[in-house]
């Protein structure tokens, strides 16, 4: 069993776990953030959100298991401590990201303010597609590929990884995703340094439901 990946494996587990949701995030940019363009914040679209992650989960999972890949080594573990240290992680990236945002104080209003404005979510959606979008994500941009293209060199793999995450992203607008790359930055950096996967995924599950809950 292996935990380490090559570059075109890579790029297809990428392309199958995120091209589509990096193909309607550009579109919504091309498409000028018009109302209509991106998913709407509601429970038909979170639940929607959340299934389509797990059989696409299931199915890059599947691929690798059989391609001799170690994915038991992409389970998060969760514990007690890990949580602590996701929440200190979470609230360090909202320090940070108040911060970046004071210095754009005069932006016109982001498309992710509008689409939180518009939402109307309940609770059990929220945490539903919380735990798995953030469970997704983490494992397959940083248990996968961060981990995984270790040996092409941090910077490569800190960027390869960074880069897919802001991709599918930008229907948040320039200030979100900005926000985005700081958010990933964040994890990754910890990431790199404890080789703990599930303080990570708790610190984006926190991130969800935390606006999510604002909003709806």
């Amino acid at each position: 069993m292996r935990n380490t990946t090559t570059i075109p494996e890579a790029l297809a587990v990428a392309t199958l776990c995120f091209g589509l949701f990096i193909l309607w995030s550009l579109g919504a940019v091309a498409m000028g953030f018009r109302e209509g363009a991106v998913s709407q914040f509601n429970d038909g679209e979170l639940l929607s959100m959340a299934g389509l992650e797990i059989i696409l989960g299931v199915a890059a999972l599947t691929i690798l298991h059989k391609r001799g890949y170690d994915i038991a080594s992409l389970r998060p573990h969760p514990d007690w401590r890990g949580c602590a240290i996701g929440l200190g992680l979470y609230v360090g990236i909202v320090v940070v990201d108040l911060l970046i945002t004071a210095q754009f104080s005069n932006v016109d209003q982001q498309p992710v303010s509008q689409m939180m404005v518009r939402a109307h979510m309940s609770l059990p959606a929220i945490l539903i597609m919380s735990v798995v979008n953030g469970t997704y994500e983490e494992v397959f941009l940083l248990g996968f590929l961060l981990r995984g293209l270790r040996g092409f060199g941090l910077s490569f793999t800190l960027g390869a990884s960074l880069l897919v995450r802001a991709l599918y992203h930008t229907y948040q607008g320039p200030l979100g995703t900005m926000q985005i790359l700081v958010f990933g930055l964040v994890l990754s950096v910890y990431y790199v340094s404890s080789g703990k996967l599930w303080p990570v995924v708790f610190a984006h599950i926190i991130g969800d439901v935390v606006p999510l809950s604002l909003a709806g």
